[in-house]
């Protein structure tokens, strides 16, 4: 069943929604910069702190990610196929909404955005002027390209929840004139939350605020 396109569209809303839930726990953990060096610096070391556990979870992350994207890749792969010649005119309809045609260009531009994120927060030594998490972060975000760069990525990731969001309830088959509406409320209001709550911290820390 998995090798199907139902199949993989289950697999893209399974990981789709795990990704969800990830980003809501890394928004509410990232929140703690709000409250200064010190409690955040408290926070990511309480994190830190069971490296068993936290390699266990950032493998679990990698491998929803990798599957989510593969997958991605397979079903556009497989629709070309099944279509190879573009239609001469693209309309969109009420249920086209363009973040629907740009789900791949978004994909690959989160994706950019994710590494880029890894190698900065990750791998970035804590040695001489950056001691601890939080100093990289203020580091970053002093610059005001890394800033706009940040912004830009999540108002792209925001397009691709909203429009992945509804589709993953749709895939199960959660499509009636009752919940629809519901759905798209509810994809809606979680990409912008996402959004918003996303975008506030690099602005902050740019403010300087965070110091």
């Amino acid at each position: 069943m998995l090798k199907s396109s139902l199949g993989k569209k289950y697999v893209m809303s399974i990981t789709g929604q795990l990704v969800c839930a990830f980003l809501v726990m890394h928004l509410a953990g990232n929140l703690a910069l709000f409250a200064g060096k010190e409690t955040f610096n408290k926070y990511a070391a309480m994190l830190e702190a069971n490296k068993v556990l936290l390699y266990a979870a950032e493998a679990g992350l990698i491998s929803i990610f990798l599957l989510h994207i593969l997958t991605a890749i397979r079903l556009s792969l497989g629709n070309r196929a099944a279509r190879p010649e573009k239609y001469a005119v693209y309309k969109a309809s009420g249920e086209k909404r363009m973040a629907s045609g740009t789900m791949i260009f978004s994909g690959l531009v989160i994706l950019t955005f994710l590494v880029v994120h890894i190698c900065q927060f990750k791998f970035t030594p804590r040695v001489g002027d950056t001691p601890t998490i939080y100093d990289v972060v203020q580091s970053y975000f002093a610059q005001p390209q890394w800033v706009i760069f940040y912004v830009s990525c999540i108002w792209v990731l925001s397009t691709h929840l909203f429009h992945g969001f509804q589709s993953s309830f749709q895939s199960f088959g959660l499509n009636h004139p009752r919940y629809t509406p519901m759905i798209k409320a509810g994809g809606a209001l979680y990409a912008v939350s996402m959004c918003v709550g996303y975008t506030a911290i690099p602005i902050f820390m740019y403010l300087g605020k965070g110091g």
